[in-house]
């Protein structure tokens, strides 16, 4: 399944998934595995760990596109809490909603924001905004249309000069200040 990578100062972060998702935090100094654990397992007995972002206090935000959420660690493997409303079961309607999050792929962290990229589909809504804290911001705007669609996007990547989100069924990859 789909996995992720994130790096800050000496800790290389690892998600890959087989029916549980998989976290992996290493130390590339010292050349050793300092933690690993997996993420909390869903109703139905199974998680996924896709894309995994790393913040300035070395939390990690890892995408579970499985379950529908954004799980939220502590680089020692403490689970501090989700991000995102699942996906409703029926109805396209309902998954493009702020908040909603259907098939989490990507996620990036700049400053007190997290980014969420994903679904299968063209949706308004497919890169999601929350405070670290959980609250809904506003959703990032396809090309800066409010009624434009991102074409399901599977990675997001954010820096201090602004965010990247690939716009896979678009074949693009867009740019946002």
């Amino acid at each position: 399944m789909a996995g992720g990578l994130a790096v800050r100062a000496n800790l290389l972060c690892v998600t890959w998934s087989a029916a549980r998702g998989h976290v992996f935090l290493f130390d590339l100094e010292a050349r050793r595995p300092m933690s690993s654990w997996t993420l909390p397992a869903g109703e139905r007995g199974y998680s996924d760990a896709a894309g995994v972002a790393m913040d300035e206090h070395f939390h990690l935000f890892v995408a579970d596109p499985h379950n529908d959420r954004v799980r939220h660690f502590s680089a020692f493997g403490r689970h501090l809490g989700d991000l995102g409303l699942p996906a409703p079961e029926r109805g396209d309607v309902g998954r493009d909603r702020p908040g909603v999050l259907d098939r989490p792929h990507g996620v990036a962290v700049r400053g007190d924001l997290v980014y969420v990229a994903g679904g299968d589909r063209p949706r308004r809504r497919s890169v999601q905004v929350f405070t670290r804290g959980g609250a809904v911001q506003r959703p990032l705007r396809s090309g800066g249309d409010p009624e434009a669609t991102f074409g399901a996007p599977r990675a997001i990547w954010a820096d201090r000069h602004g965010l990247l989100v690939a716009d896979t069924l678009h074949g693009c990859v867009q740019r946002f200040r």
